[in-house]
């Protein structure tokens, strides 16, 4: 699937029109050769090349994009028993997507309530929920070809996909059908900036409607967005939960201060440094009851998602973010995982020192030396090992922030993978 096409048309929620009865005459499109075009081309047996951007294919069916005008000029037989299929399933859809908005809403009270009920009423209004269904005022459709009936599926670059979706963005006649060195000259002359032109064609096509998996994981990530976070960070079977003021390099600490009851202060100490030989003498736990009491705050609060760093050290630093949500099946699972590395070795002097500058590292540190962890370098791969494990930890969350960020801007962008 295409990132670029998410890009240009910001559209989550597929539902298919299948193309079951290949009844209708072939018409060919002459011209240029589906491999010179902007748009893909998904070649179909009885009714000839349909011209778009194929936004998913699978062993069952292709979906495209397709230009409402251009469709209905070129395959006229075809566009009348689509456009009939398209009514009633959108408007089946359509109703199926009120009652899980409302259902929504009812889940939540409070200020978690007011979050997102105001997410819901703007995302109403951006996909004309509130009004009739009319879909002339639609300049694109989604066409779903069946296994049986696709003969060939012609695939465009993404850099293809966004001069076309700029092509109709600018009114371009023909771009369909247009070689795509063509196009590209074309939007040169009217002095169109190919590589910062945002394009907003998302809300020109019909919303669809998600499975029931997929809306589950969307009301995860976008709850996971807009309301306070349940974040959890830690060691092997000892976890903390982050607050919504801890700052990474105060989670970092924490994290490696996890688990230190009944030990020794140099053991302790050890422990809070970061030093590899202190790390196998943590208290064990039953296997993953750690998640079980994640799971059972999660239900208590009243939230469908959580996440769980994990940090394992060594010579290496690995971070796993791994982001649970609750299913349709009311069972939670992993959504995603986001996994960081950073080796000691490649920890610069400054990156040590600035992490030495923190007031508390420093305190630490000087404990460290009064005990005499210091000694034999041990003191500043302990430092090595925070430097590492901070950037680790940095970047697994941003990533998975990304991620977040990418399925929660819009109810329908885009389909969760």
């Amino acid at each position: 699937m295409s990132t670029t096409f998410w890009q240009i048309f910001r559209l989550s929620v597929v539902a298919t029109i299948l193309v079951c009865q290949p009844s209708f005459a072939k018409q060919n499109q002459a011209g240029v050769e589906p491999k010179r075009l902007a748009v893909d081309v998904v070649s179909v047996r009885g009714v000839g090349r349909i011209h778009g951007i194929v936004l998913e294919q699978n062993q069952k069916a292709v979906s495209i994009v397709v230009r409402r005008k251009w469709l209905k000029e070129t395959r006229p037989d075809f566009w009348k028993q689509h456009q009939e299929a398209e009514e009633k399933q959108l408007s089946a859809g359509r109703e199926k997507v009120k009652l899980r908005i409302e259902q929504w809403r009812s889940e939540l009270e409070g200020e978690d309530g007011e979050a997102i009920s105001e997410f819901l009423d703007d995302n109403e209004k951006m996909l004309g929920l509130d009004k009739p269904l009319d879909l002339s005022q639609l300049p694109f459709t989604i066409v779903s070809v069946d296994d049986e009936s696709k003969r060939k599926v012609y695939l465009q670059s993404e850099d293809r996909h966004r001069l076309a979706g700029i092509g109709w963005s600018e009114k371009v006649d023909g771009v369909e059908t247009m070689n795509a060195k063509v196009l590209k000259r074309k939007l040169v002359e009217r002095k169109i900036d190919i590589e910062s032109y945002q394009l907003k064609l998302g809300n020109q096509i019909p919303p669809m409607v998600e499975s029931d998996e997929k809306w589950a994981a969307r009301k995860a990530l976008i709850e996971f967005a807009l309301l306070p976070r349940l974040e959890y960070q830690g060691i092997g079977d000892s976890y903390f939960r982050r607050g919504a003021n801890v700052s990474p390099l105060q989670a970092l600490q924490q994290m490696m201060m996890q688990g230190g009851r009944g030990f020794s202060q140099l053991d302790q100490l050890g422990k809070e440094l970061g030093l590899p030989e202190f790390q196998d003498r943590r208290i064990k736990s039953e296997k993953q009851a750690w998640l079980k009491k994640m799971v059972k705050t999660a239900e208590k609060e009243g939230r469908h998602s959580f996440s769980v760093s994990k940090l394992t050290q060594g010579n290496t630093v690995s971070v796993s973010t791994t982001l649970y949500f609750k299913a349709a099946d009311a069972m939670w699972y992993p959504l995603k995982e986001f996994s960081s590395v950073e080796k000691l070795s490649d920890q610069s002097s400054d990156d040590v020192d600035q992490l030495m500058q923190d007031p508390q590292v420093a305190r630490v540190a000087e404990m460290a030396k009064q005990f005499g962890v210091g000694k034999q370098g041990l003191l500043e791969e302990a430092i090595r090992s925070g430097v590492a494990t901070k950037k680790a930890l940095e970047k697994s969350m941003s990533d998975m922030d990304e991620f977040v960020d990418r399925y929660s801007y819009e109810l329908d962008n885009p389909t969760v993978e």
